[in-house]
């Protein structure tokens, strides 16, 4: 169990420290639970794989960028009872984009639809993936700048500390009043709509602060060339477990507990629009307290000073 505590600072200061929300429809931290229980957001995402080493099969050293946009959050207070949110509603829209590669691979296996697959987890990225993916630049390279590559650039988040290809950060959360998230269409497109909010939470995945920290993947082995869709629109037995630490955050009135889950994926092929190469489905659980506002603190520091006030004057007495 993660310890708290170096959270309990931030939780004073928060209040003073985060930003105003600058977002368009009404924002999703209501939603949150706010009493240290579980929160599902369950979201439909999209999957880009870079073949660093050509072979066509999925092995170490292989990079998988993802783009996750959350369509519902269900409070556990209120199970089954999910909200909707971003396109369609009044809610501002909830996001990630993420980046990892592969650090070791299991046996392959054949699954039921004949599809060879493998188990795999996934580190993130380090001083030695810039040339592919640079978070501190917002700049993504798919042929690692050799010559022919396709250029993509995202927003880089601002607000939650130093970014950078530092062997820890797999990605960020962000808040977007534009509701514009597309998966089907570009993958530009898909990219600048994952990363065009405000930087709320980062993920780390750091066994060195956590033990507990994983993301390890059942997914195909092959790497199907661009632009070509898997063979069926499911792949049985395609699956994904992420035990995360939440590393910054900047969402008043809300402190994050330091974990954040995911799992219960389902890689399909994209559709027929779309540029990327997987989608999936996934859920994620984050633990929120609510913190008081600063006209909370103000409140509560008046009556401290009425109430030392009140002590003098009996001791005068």
């Amino acid at each position: 169990m993660k310890s708290t505590n170096k959270f309990l600072l931030g939780a004073l200061a928060a209040p003073l420290l985060f930003a105003p929300y600058a977002n368009a429809g009404l924002s999703v931290a209501g939603l949150f639970d706010g009493h240290n229980n579980p929160t599902l957001l369950s979201d439909n995402s999209a999957e880009l794989i870079f073949d660093r080493d050509g072979s066509g099969t999925v092995n170490v050293g292989d990079m998988t960028i993802s783009i996750v946009g959350i369509n519902t959050i269900e409070k556990s207070t209120v199970p089954g009872s999910q909200t909707l949110i971003g396109q369609g509603t009044v809610y501002n829209e909830l996001t990630m984009l993420t980046a990892t590669k592969i650090a070791s691979a299991g046996a392959p296996f054949v699954n039921l639809q004949g599809i060879p697959m493998a188990q795999y987890t996934a580190a993130p990225l380090d001083g030695t993936d810039v040339a592919w993916f640079d978070w501190s630049t917002g700049t993504i390279d798919d042929n690692g700048a050799a010559a022919g590559g396709n250029i993509y650039n995202f927003i880089a988040p601002v607000g939650l500390g130093a970014v950078a290809n530092d062997g820890k950060l797999a990605g960020f959360l962000y808040e977007d009043g534009n509701v514009n998230y597309d998966r089907d269409s570009g993958i530009q497109t898909g990219i600048t709509s994952a990363s065009d909010g405000t930087a709320r939470l980062r993920a780390d995945i750091d066994p060195a602060t956590d033990p507990l920290d994983v993301l390890a993947v059942i997914a195909p082995t092959i790497i199907l060339p661009p632009g070509t869709p898997p063979p069926l629109t499911f792949i049985q037995g395609s699956d994904f477990f992420l035990n995360g630490t939440i590393s910054a955050q900047n969402w008043s009135p809300l402190l994050f507990g330091p974990d954040i889950f995911g799992g219960n994926a389902g890689f399909s092929a994209p559709s027929g629009s779309s540029g990327w190469d997987l989608f999936d489905n996934a859920d994620y659980t984050l633990n929120a307290s609510a913190i008081p506002e600063p006209g909370t603190i103000i409140l509560m520091g008046l009556g401290l000073v009425g109430l030392a006030g009140v002590a003098r004057k009996k001791m005068d007495i």
